[in-house]
């Protein structure tokens, strides 16, 4: 709730969105983190409103910007028409790679989880042209040089903490994120008639795609986070932000092998057993700038990666890092841009540029940051995956720390709205579907089990219903039940035991 308030609070009514703290612009790539996590809440309208903001920015500019005065009229839609995409050039600066890949993927989760593809009138040229003339050398992306976690990586790899890879470096993380993208917005543009567009981008992202695996895929299964251009020589070792991207952007799928590999990987790498991931800090940065840091510096957003990552593969490890949670985020639910490991504390530097009053360079009240965190603790707790065009509700819940129950009330998918309560005592597992309002529903379900379900008894409103059971590589086992209908405002009951 605290996180909810946090995020709404710092959208205006325009729908423009930015950090209530010396900012006066929104930025594209900040937006992606509250359009995620308000879709999926069921927050349709607020999700809706910052991308149409973005719209506005991108009509007035005649351009696509890493970020937009926060302060414009939404009237000048009714006087301006958009920039012919097609012609527009290649981006430069900012907009080079990585951020205009957020923008379809936007639309894409915000499409999902409504069933709202009006919003996509008009829009589809700008989103191609969001991937398509972003700056490829070859098949592969640069950094666009205003990545939040650059410092951080710096930092964990023994670099000038002024290094700000826009120079002499090939970006993972941009190569995750535009694949990822393109595929979307293939699927976007081939639900809406635009079967040419949508096999264009499809065939683009296999290939953006073959480029990244055999660049950033290391023998030993993980993903280094950048290479040196100059002879392709990778990263030093994983990092806590681009590792698990591939998993949290959709690049890869949950049940993917070489998803399972590289997350591995990295937890062995630095050290997540404990449900923190975060880099070492190396020697020449113990005491930096005077503070009293030993052990680590992390973005406010990585927590949420790491945390999302688990849960979508049900990896043992998730329960500590919902739980670790409450270090990264205050009480009230604020996350910050940056934080400190000792501690931990949020890490908040304050500089006067101009002689004036200060200003915080890494700010306290991140409503990116906190929705991408509030996000994977809906993912972990209740696994709702949205797909409104098939009219279906997937749910993967977990209970945590021993606890009897959990409940998400007026869930939504499309115009559907659905209650959902999880109680288990013992070993029993049961699950109630409430039907509130709006179309029916087909529900998909799985439910964390102690082996392969070979005993396992499901019922369905007292009938026995098909269901699936497997362990994973984690030793976790997991029940698949076979898809129900929901409907009528009525309720139906699962029980596993």
């Amino acid at each position: 709730t605290g996180a909810q308030l946090i995020v709404q609070s710092q959208i205006a009514a325009t729908g423009a969105i930015c950090p209530m703290s010396e900012y006066t612009r929104t930025w594209l790539r900040d937006c992606g983190g509250p359009v995620r996590y308000l879709a999926r809440s069921g927050f349709f309208s607020a999700a809706r409103g910052i991308i149409d903001y973005l719209w506005l920015g991108a009509v007035v500019e005649g351009r696509l910007r890493n970020s937009y005065r926060a302060d414009l009229d939404k009237s000048l839609l009714g006087i301006m028409d958009p920039p012919d995409w097609d012609a527009q050039p290649v981006m430069d600066g900012r907009t080079r790679a990585e951020s205009p890949s957020y923008l379809p993927m936007m639309y894409g989760w915000y499409v999902g989880a409504s069933g709202d593809t009006e919003v996509l009138e008009g829009r589809l040229s700008m989103l191609e042209h969001a991937l398509m003339k972003q700056e490829f050398h070859g098949d592969l992306l640069p950094f666009s040089g205003d990545e939040t976690f650059r410092t951080a990586m710096a930092i964990a790899h023994d670099l000038p903490v002024t290094e700000s890879f826009e120079e002499g470096y090939f970006s993972a993380n941009s190569s995750f994120l535009w694949v990822a993208a393109a595929r979307g917005l293939s699927v976007l543009a081939d639900g809406a008639g635009e079967g040419g567009r949508a096999a264009t981008l499809a065939a683009r992202a296999d290939e953006v795609a073959a480029a990244a695996e055999a660049t950033y895929l290391l023998e030993d299964g993980v993903y280094t986070p950048y290479v040196h251009e100059a002879d392709l020589t990778p990263a030093p070792a994983p990092f806590e932000d681009v590792n698990p991207k591939p998993l949290w952007s959709g690049y890869l799928a949950p049940d993917d092998p070489v998803a399972a590999g590289n997350l591995d990987g990295t937890i062995a790498a630095l050290g997540g057993e404990d449900g923190i991931l975060v880099s070492p800090i190396p020697a020449t940065y113990v005491g930096w700038m005077g503070l009293p840091i030993e052990e680590g510096i992390y973005t406010g957003m990585s927590p949420g990666y790491f945390l999302q990552n688990l849960a979508v593969v049900r990896h043992p490890v998730a329960e500590a890092a919902f739980n670790a949670l409450q270090h990264h985020a205050a009480p009230g639910g604020a996350t910050p841009e940056y934080a400190a490991l000792d501690g931990p504390y949020p890490l908040q530097l304050m500089y006067e540029p101009g002689g004036g009053e200060p200003s915080d360079y890494t700010a306290r009240y991140r409503p990116w940051e906190g929705a991408i965190v509030a996000d994977a603790a809906i993912e972990y707790l209740f696994g709702i995956r949205q797909d409104a065009a098939d009219g279906r509700l997937g749910l993967s819940p977990s209970l945590p720390n021993g606890w009897s129950w959990s409940e998400a009330r007026n869930v939504r998918v499309g115009e559907t709205r659905l209650d959902v309560r999880v109680e288990r005592l013992g070993g029993a597992w049961t699950v109630r579907v409430t039907h509130v309002g709006g179309p029916a529903a087909e529900i998909t379900l799985d439910l964390p089990w102690p082996d392969d379900g070979a005993d396992a008894v499901v019922t369905l409103d007292g009938a026995t219903h098909g269901v699936e059971g497997t362990v994973n590589r984690w030793g976790v086992g997991v029940l698949t039940l076979d898809g129900f209908d929901v409907g009528d405002e009525g309720t139906v009951v699962v029980r596993a035991r």
